[in-house]
């Protein structure tokens, strides 16, 4: 699990040899101070048009390869279809240590990204094999202060399917509160 620490951001590709693992900075991370310029995220359309998940499976069906643990087991609402997906999060900070020192919190920001692994939006139901996003090219940071300064109960995860090829897929994901602020948005999320 990688940190997102309020000074700094970090990108970072992972790739494993033979009998270790070596790290890499790629991504293009920027701060936007113009909040008007991003493109917020129509909340009430996506729900209408994608199915909502029975939540009481979401993590059952992840288990094959993940065991979260409960501070990680945030999703609390899934809707989705094929190539686009909407997720609630649960951002109760009382749970949670060090919440001050990060922009958002690394179990938050995990929580984000575990649709992105789910098997009914990757379509790779393989137990033996699976699917982990380890790059991004783009992130960017749209308001630094939001999640501290307005004290949220729920975060948003919108994840768009870009493209697929049969060794990878490739997202697109902002990152919002509920009535679509647009936090941080990350671009080309692929493995």
């Amino acid at each position: 699990m990688l940190p997102l620490p309020k000074d700094k951001l970090l990108g970072l590709e992972f790739a494993q040899t033979a009998l270790q693992w070596k790290v890499n900075s790629l991504v293009d991370a920027t701060f936007s101070a113009n909040v008007s310029e991003v493109q917020r995220i129509p909340i009430q359309d996506v729900r209408s048009r994608c199915k909502k998940l029975r939540i009481d499976r979401f993590y059952k069906e992840l288990k094959y390869f993940a065991q979260y643990g409960p501070l990680f087991r945030r999703v609390v609402e899934c809707n989705i279809q094929e190539g686009e997906a909407l997720v609630k999060v649960d951002v109760n900070i009382t749970t949670l240590p060090n919440i001050h020192k990060y922009i958002i919190h690394p179990s938050i920001l995990d929580a984000c990204f575990h649709i992105m692994v789910h098997p009914i939006f990757t379509g790779n139901t393989n137990s033996v094999a699976y699917y982990l996003p380890s790059k991004v090219k783009r992130a960017v940071l749209h308001d630094v202060n939001y999640f501290h300064q307005h004290g949220l109960d729920f975060m948003l995860s919108y994840v768009v399917l870009k493209s697929w090829k049969p060794d990878t897929l490739e997202f697109n994901m902002r990152i919002c509160e509920q009535t679509d602020h647009v936090i941080c948005t990350l671009l080309g999320f692929c493995g």
